[in-house]
C-alpha cells in the first residue's frame, strides 16, 4: 500500500461481479467475532464513531450498524442525515462519487470519526478507470470514510456491510490491508470475500490498539 500520508485506500470489488449472485447457503455466513471493549478503547478520550445517512432509509440499517460497531468502538452514534451536492452524484450512471462524499465529511474538523451511509452505488478512480465502483472508501489515516450496500448480497448486505465498514474504519485509523484471509482488513483482490471475513485478526488487532493510544 502507497505510504502516502492521507492514501486512498478502496476496497477494491469489480464493477461486473455481484456479490448478490453467490451461493446463500448458511455454511458461507460467518459469524463476527466479539473484540472486549476495553481491547480498542483510547486512554485520554472516547472513540466516536459517527454515521453520517446521505439519504433517508426504509429499513433499520443505520441502526443494524451502529449496534454492531459498538462491539467494537467506545462511542456509536447516527447523526442527522445530510444531503450531498449535486455534483457528486452521476445522474447517466446513477452513482454518487466516494471521493467528494469523503471531501464533504472531511469539511468540519471534529475529533471524531465520520461513516458516510448511502445505500445508492459508490465510485472512486482508480488506475486507469474513472469510475471503479466499490463498497467502502476510506482516507488513511484520515476521519471519514463511506459505505454502501448496493454491490453486498442481497440476502446478506447488513452482516457484510459491516464488515465493510469495519474494513474501512481499520484504514481511517492507519490500517493497511492484511493477508489474513479471515480478518476483515483482507485485500478484496476484486472480489466479495465478507462471508470468509470475520473480525479483526490478533495482529490487527494490536496495530488497532497501537493507533488509537
Amino acid at each position: 500500500m502507497d505510504a502516502c500520508k492521507f492514501l486512498i485506500c478502496v476496497s477494491a470489488f469489480c464493477l461486473f461481479q455481484l456479490s448478490c449472485n453467490t451461493p446463500t447457503s448458511n455454511k458461507h455466513i460467518a459469524t463476527p467475532v466479539k473484540l472486549k471493549q476495553h481491547e480498542i478503547k483510547a486512554s485520554n478520550e472516547t472513540v466516536v464513531i459517527e454515521i453520517v445517512p446521505l439519504q433517508q432509509f426504509t429499513d433499520d440499517l443505520p441502526v443494524y450498524l451502529e449496534k454492531g460497531l459498538q462491539v467494537y468502538f467506545d462511542s456509536v452514534v447516527i447523526l442527522p442525515e445530510r444531503t450531498l451536492p449535486v455534483s457528486s452524484y452521476n445522474k447517466t450512471r446513477k452513482r454518487i462519487n466516494a471521493d467528494s462524499v469523503l471531501q464533504l465529511l472531511s469539511l468540519a474538523p471534529s475529533p471524531h470519526y465520520r461513516l458516510g451511509l448511502t445505500a445508492i452505488d459508490i465510485y472512486t478512480r482508480k488506475g486507469a478507470s474513472q469510475e471503479w465502483g466499490v463498497f467502502g472508501l476510506s482516507l488513511c489515516p484520515g476521519k471519514a470514510s463511506v459505505v454502501s450496500p448496493f454491490r453486498l448480497n442481497r440476502k446478506r448486505y447488513k452482516e457484510q456491510l459491516l464488515k465493510v465498514a469495519l474494513h474501512e474504519l481499520g484504514h481511517a485509523y492507519g490500517l493497511e490491508h492484511c493477508s489474513n484471509k479471515t480478518c476483515v482488513m483482507r485485500d478484496a483482490g476484486g472480489k466479495n470475500h465478507c462471508d470468509e471475513e470475520r473480525t479483526f485478526c490478533s495482529g490487527c488487532s494490536r496495530r488497532l490498539n497501537t493507533f488509537i493510544h
